[in-house]
């Protein structure tokens, strides 16, 4: 819709957050990259006489992990998606592949991890054959419609708003593409994706109430 022309002044994208009360004013970008590591197939019983792409990986990965720190989850984080390879169970391959789901604080800090996996691709005869990258997003707390709503929440709610930034990417990345901000936050709920994912249903009834008012105040 957006590419074909359709645009707001805002949007309300209850896509992130981990309760009514919680704004989120940034999302990590995501670079998902699928690496090969190449090397020389050997017999099980002769890794001397060849050059296994799987221990090639192994070790590839072990430095690689070292670029992230997962202590604090606004860091950039990596996580190893998919591994694949090999023909037979007594052979060394000559070539694996691995996915990596990288999730980036900013675009300096995926710079940084870009180079730093340049150098180990070379090192280990590896190379990057497909790339998937979405944006990172900042929220400016300074737009007029977004303090509008976080002073309407504040007098709905009889409570300030807080805020966060959320671990992982969003679809707020397409329209801060256009230059429209987004407003994230959403009832509160857990085990998304998961098989026990569950949403309040007195929190999706306050924020049904909220975005009314929001929505007969602004438009």
């Amino acid at each position: 819709f957006l590419d074909e022309g359709y645009t707001a002044d805002i949007c309300i994208l209850p896509d992130a957050g981990t309760k009514l009360g919680v704004l989120n004013v940034a999302a990590k970008g995501v670079w998902n990259v699928s690496i090969t590591i190449t090397g020389q197939a050997h017999h099980g019983s002769r890794p001397w006489e060849g050059d296994g792409a799987a221990i090639k990986l192994a070790h590839f990965l072990v430095e690689a992990e070292q670029l992230f720190d997962s202590s604090d989850r606004e860091n950039t984080t990596m996580t190893v998606a998919m591994i694949n390879g090999g023909k037979a169970d007594n052979q060394g391959p000559k070539e694996v592949s691995v996915t990596l789901d990288i999730r980036y604080k900013d675009k300096s800090d995926l710079s940084r991890v870009q180079r730093s996996l340049d150098g180990l691709l070379q090192k280990y005869n590896g190379e990057i054959v497909s790339v998937l990258q979405g944006d990172d997003y900042q929220l400016d707390m300074t737009q007029p419609l977004v303090k509008s709503f976080v002073d309407l929440y504040k007098s709905h709610m009889n409570s300030e708003i807080e805020t966060m930034k959320a671990p992982g990417s969003s679809d707020a990345r397409f329209f801060s593409a256009k230059n429209i901000p987004v407003i994230m936050l959403r009832p509160e709920g857990h085990g998304a994706h998961g098989d026990n994912e569950w949403i309040s249903i007195e929190e999706t009834d306050k924020f049904y109430q909220l975005l009314s008012g929001y929505i007969l105040e602004e438009a």
